[in-house]
């Protein structure tokens, strides 16, 4: 059930990301970028609403299992946050650039450490700050 949430949640995020990344509205023809979590792999997928098509593109690791993932508001990064669950000791974020032609994730600088599960991300109102709960 959890999984099947964290899936969903990062699909959303991803289509999101994807519609918002594009300066005009997306033609029936272009493809979007999803992206799901399985443990600590985020994988970008490109899904083709025509061909009616999901296609596996990359995978990216993190240090621990995703917990959530929020976009910038230029959408040209997601935030992602990791931890080792509840009672474990590493948790942090990772940012990453996203390629706004492939909808392709790199690591964007080194992850920030955080001392508790991180279990929310948000970008304030101006971009320069991200909020971690």
């Amino acid at each position: 059930m959890i999984l099947a949430m964290r899936i969903a949640i990062l699909l959303m995020v991803g289509l999101g990301l994807v519609s918002a990344a594009y300066p005009q509205a997306p033609s029936v023809s272009d493809t979007l970028a999803l992206y799901a979590s399985l443990g600590p792999e985020l994988t970008h997928y490109e899904l083709d609403a025509v061909a009616a098509t999901l296609t596996k593109r990359s995978s990216v690791p993190l240090p621990q299992a995703v917990q959530y993932a929020w976009p910038h508001h230029s959408r040209r990064v997601l935030y992602v946050a990791w931890s080792e669950g509840v009672d474990g000791h590493d948790h942090g974020v990772t940012a990453f650039s996203i390629e706004s032609a492939s909808g392709t994730l790199r690591r964007h600088g080194e992850p920030a450490r955080v001392p508790a599960r991180p279990i929310h991300l948000t970008v304030d109102v101006t971009g320069t700050h991200l909020l971690i709960a």
